[in-house]
């Protein structure tokens, strides 16, 4: 038998006894709704809902005033140079693609090799020198026959034969050829005395454009040339004045950057070799023609 002692009364945390010892707050009073007459402005309306874009009847039929319906993309991309292009097209004409495959194809042109002499022909201006050389010599001989003194037919018939090769024999010649990979080649050669000079080649893509026109401006060199020819033959003077100084001269001329001409390829009294050389020249090198 034992006394047993009496349950011991539960003692809190003095902190948990003072948080149930402390009165809770009252919580304030719910205020009422604000309604619109009380406020001091009035409040901004609504913003109203953004208009519905109109639902339009598509038809196929074309005579009812109705629009079409279009399924799918109107363009295409060209996979190589991002050109726009119809639905139905199979190759780029901008980079030359193959859409099915996606393979750049390798455009082939056709060769062209065109040709233009100042004045006559080579073969022409050769055999009338050549003619000249033998009428030379067979009055030379003439002469000589007749009145003795060979050194001064020798020396006129001489003079005569380097006149004649230097007005038959001195003139340009303009080329101009493209191959079949697209490289275009544009010369202007000089032959003088009938040897022929190294020519000299001119970039297509430096060039903006071609223009034909007159140049009525008698250079320098002209009129020296007609005044050695005149002491020497009446007559060969008398053609180089009507020819490179009376005449109009027809000249093609390639134009640069802000319309500036800078190199003449021809030069001549025939406007239709002028106008042949600048309409080449568009269609090959892709060179505007101004003066058509």
């Amino acid at each position: 038998m034992c006394e047993v002692p009496p349950p011991e009364s539960r003692r809190l945390p003095v902190k948990q006894a003072a948080r149930q010892s402390a009165p809770r707050p009252e919580r304030p009073p719910t205020k009422p709704p604000v309604k619109v007459d009380d406020l001091p402005v009035p409040l901004a309306p609504e913003p109203a809902p953004p208009p519905r874009e109109p639902e339009f009847d598509f038809s196929d039929d074309p005579d009812d005033g109705k629009p079409y319906g279009v399924t799918g993309e109107i363009y295409k991309k060209c996979p190589q140079c991002s050109r726009r292009l119809e639905p139905k097209t199979t190759q780029c004409p901008g980079c030359g693609c193959d859409l099915k495959t996606g393979k750049k194809l390798k455009k082939t042109y056709t060769p062209v090799a065109l040709s233009w002499e100042t004045g006559w022909s080579f073969r022409k201006r050769l055999n009338l020198f050549v003619l000249g050389v033998m009428l030379t010599v067979v009055l030379g001989i003439v002469l000589l026959v007749t009145e003795g003194g060979w050194a001064s037919i020798v020396f006129s018939g001489f003079t005569s034969t380097a006149l004649m090769a230097f007005l038959l024999g001195t003139y340009s010649r303009v080329d101009l050829m493209r191959d079949q990979r697209g490289r275009i080649t544009l010369s202007k050669t000089w032959r003088a005395f009938f040897v022929e000079r190294p020519p000299a080649t001119f970039n297509v893509g430096e060039f903006e454009g071609v223009r034909t026109g007159f140049d009525r401006d008698v250079r320098f060199f002209d009129w020296f040339i007609a005044c050695m020819l005149l002491p020497a033959g009446i007559a060969p003077g008398i053609i180089w004045w009507y020819v490179f100084i009376q005449l109009d001269q027809h000249t093609t001329t390639l134009v640069r950057e802000h319309g500036y001409g800078s190199d003449v390829l021809y030069r001549g009294v025939n406007e239709q070799t002028a106008k042949d050389i600048a309409s080449a020249l568009e269609e090959v090198a892709r060179l505007p023609y101004e003066n058509k």
